[in-house]
């Protein structure tokens, strides 16, 4: 187990190895590179501007960026000065941005220029541009440092905002001990060491890239690429000859249809493929085990820092999310309910003592997850608490595992499952491609048949009798997908209601 904090870390690699290469930046116009000690000197810049703000009383500092040398900058002088690093996704409405940014109580919030001329706009006093980069002539490391070996591991270091299936924001506070202890257990199960090279791709703001990418990356060194977008690290791979790579469900499927045809589209050193966020469809899980990537699965939750579960290298396996993490305690309650207790669990929701009440019971955190341990430890998620579905006949269903199962036709691109207070469960589909209105109804019949075969061995109450068109496809933009891909099922159900163009079977 890793000790001391993760900023810590940083700053004896600084001291250790300052010239040897910690990050780039991948780039369709080229790659800037930075050595342990030039971003060193970026953490010191932002480190100056934030002690006067901190001489204010200012203890929130917001960020509205992309992955970048400036959001990483920006998250290590605050936790050298014991600041509260507030993350905000940039891919939210300027609307959004400004609520959140006045809600964490962030009297500084750093952008790129034309997001801050934009929210500025829009009445955002506290909205700065990034800092130039520029190597200062003298650096106030060692006080920086100094100043890091002091902190309150159990002070809160970064707030994540976390809308779940639910699409209320909240704000996660997460401690330095939090964030040290959860990538350290992780890395027992997934080990990494310098020689390592990460190309990243899910964004720091989140707490699954946080965490297994940023935060591992502090404590074992290698080189840590930022790709950005899927195609910029399908364009660099090759090239960067990754060993390491953190992706969601969405883009593992993505990675095993390009692997298909391009089996070296990835490089030649690919060792260790992790996924997370949401759940992966057992299909894709295999295609890519026969490409001698076999998926390491984990599960947790932005609350638990996120890692609460993980399979382990060498051993990895599609029907379980593996066993509690070192330091991570599990149980399961009579309602099937998954909870959690150990150094992960967060400090609390910021501003909202009841929530925090109702999720967090003697240090025991509710996932609000439905689950399983078998009797070899590892856990299988079953589904969510809230998303039930209560027949009218008095059976209760979750609906993920099925509708995951669904989900194994390649004509479907997505499926919900519906039938609250009715006798039979109801399957919502969207094509992967369009279907001809006058085929409409034959593609259904055939969707049915192919689902009543992939659940044959399910109880009769589980499947589907009806497959309905939904109206449209489902998305982050109308609100009905989370960034990461799963359902807002409340949202969906609110959606559905004021459309009737649903065609049935």
């Amino acid at each position: 187990m890793n000790t001391g904090l993760l900023v810590e870390h940083f700053w004896k690699h600084v001291t250790d190895t300052p010239h040897a290469l910690a990050l780039s930046e991948l780039q369709a116009s080229g790659r800037q590179n930075w050595t342990w000690r030039e971003l060193s000197d970026l953490v010191t810049q932002y480190a100056y501007v934030f002690t006067q703000q901190a001489a204010e009383g200012v203890q929130h500092i917001g960020s509205c960026l992309v992955n970048s040398v400036h959001w990483i900058a920006i998250d290590l002088a605050c936790q050298s000065l014991g600041l509260v690093h507030v993350a905000i996704d940039p891919r939210e409405s300027n609307d959004r941005v400004i609520e959140l940014t006045r809600f964490a109580d962030c009297r500084l919030l750093l952008c790129a220029p034309e997001t801050s001329v934009a929210l500025r706009s829009l009445g955002l006093e506290q909205v700065r541009p990034i800092l130039p980069l520029k190597i200062p002539e003298r650096s106030d490391s060692g006080t920086l440092a100094a100043s890091a070996a002091q902190l309150n591991p159990s002070a809160a270091a970064l707030m994540l905002f976390t809308s779940g299936t639910t699409g209320a924001h909240r704000g996660v506070m997460l401690s330095h001990d939090n964030l040290v202890t959860n990538a350290s257990a992780k890395l027992m199960a997934a080990p990494q060491d310098s020689y390592d090279i990460r190309i990243n791709v899910l964004p720091f703001c989140h707490a699954y890239a946080r965490t297994c990418e940023l935060s591992t990356w502090l404590l074992t060194k290698g080189l840590l690429c930022l790709g950005g977008t899927w195609e910029r690290v399908i364009d660099w791979a090759p090239r960067v000859q990754p060993t390491l790579i953190n992706v969601v469900p969405f883009l593992a499927d993505k990675i095993s249809t390009y692997l298909q045809t391009n089996r070296h589209g990835l490089g030649d050193r690919l060792r260790l493929l992790q996924v997370g966020g949401a759940g992966l469809n057992s299909t894709t899980w295999q295609e890519l085990a026969e490409l001698g990537l076999p998926p390491l699965i984990g599960y947790g939750l932005t609350e638990a820092s996120p890692v609460i579960c993980s399979n382990f290298s060498h051993d990895q396996r599609s029907d379980t999310v593996g066993t509690a993490v070192q330091g991570v305690e599990i149980r399961i309650d009579e309602n099937y309910v998954l909870w959690t207790r150990g150094p992960h669990v967060m400090l609390g929701y910021w501003q909202d003592q009841n929530e925090t009440r109702r999720v967090i019971c003697n240090g025991w955190l509710c996932t609000g997850d439905l689950a399983r341990i078998t009797s070899s430890g590892h856990v299988q998620i079953l589904g969510r608490l809230n998303s039930q579905i209560c027949l009218s006949t008095g059976y209760k269903v979750s609906p993920e595992p099925l509708e995951f199962r669904i989900l194994c036709d390649p004509a479907i691109q997505h499926v919900v499952l519906v039938g609250n207070n009715e006798p039979f469960l109801r399957a919502l589909v969207w094509p992967t491609s369009i279907v001809d209105k006058k085929d409409t109804a034959a593609w259904l019949e055939s969707r049915y048949q192919r689902a009543a075969e992939t659940l044959q061995g399910f109880p009769s109450y589980m499947i589907p009798t009806r497959f309905e068109l939904l109206p449209g496809p489902l998305s982050v933009a109308n609100r009905t997908l989370t960034r990461k891909g799963t359902l807002r099922r409340a949202a969906i159900a609110q959606w559905l209601s004021s459309t009737q163009d649903t065609l049935s079977l």
